[in-house]
């Protein structure tokens, strides 16, 4: 994979499985983290109570979306076809309303939705929450996937401010995957 990001981001974390681009500005603590663009290699479908995959479903993008709706909680703002890099497959934006409730909530108090965990080379584990904004590329490659992530977090900036002008938009627009 190549790309290029404009002044003031970084590569966060260049794992084999696992790339996380940000902006300086946003940082990357508390109970949610911040904003982020996140990469991944053969991502699965989280069970919803176990950081574990779902037995059962596939990693195509199109199993893949089928799944998102089907999870308690989990509100699919948008559903499109997508194409990035050279590589194609759905696009879904993602919110949870503050008023849900999680039959497991994170540590007894964070009601979040799981929706993707690592398969193999890729190692993660992610929810969303009341306060993230998700638009989650799933990609189809090399008969799994690549899911790239982009996480705006509400005190950060909304997810449309975040792809138009904080520039994740261009960033993932210059991304480049081999085939």
């Amino acid at each position: 994979m190549t790309y290029t990001v404009p002044e003031g981001w970084a590569n966060g974390e260049d794992l084999p499985g696992n790339m996380l681009l940000n902006r300086l500005g946003d940082l990357q603590g508390g109970v949610w983290g911040g904003s982020y663009i996140g990469v991944y290699q053969n991502v699965r479908a989280p069970e919803l109570c176990r950081e574990y995959p779902e037995p059962g479903i596939g990693t195509s993008s199109k199993e893949l979306a089928e799944w998102y709706h089907t999870v308690p909680g989990l509100e699919i703002l948008r559903e499109a076809p997508a194409s990035v890099g050279g590589l194609s497959g759905i696009a879904l934006d993602f919110r949870v309303s503050d008023e849900w409730r999680s039959a497991c909530p994170i540590g007894g108090v964070i009601h979040a939705v799981p929706v993707i965990i690592g398969g193999g080379v890729s190692y993660l584990h992610h929810v969303v929450g009341a306060p993230i904004e998700m638009r989650l590329f799933l990609l189809d490659w090399k008969g799994g996937n690549i899911a790239v992530e982009v996480t705006a977090v509400s005190e950060q900036h909304s997810l449309t401010d975040y792809l138009g002008e904080a520039g994740a938009d261009a960033v993932i627009g210059s991304f480049r995957f081999r085939p």
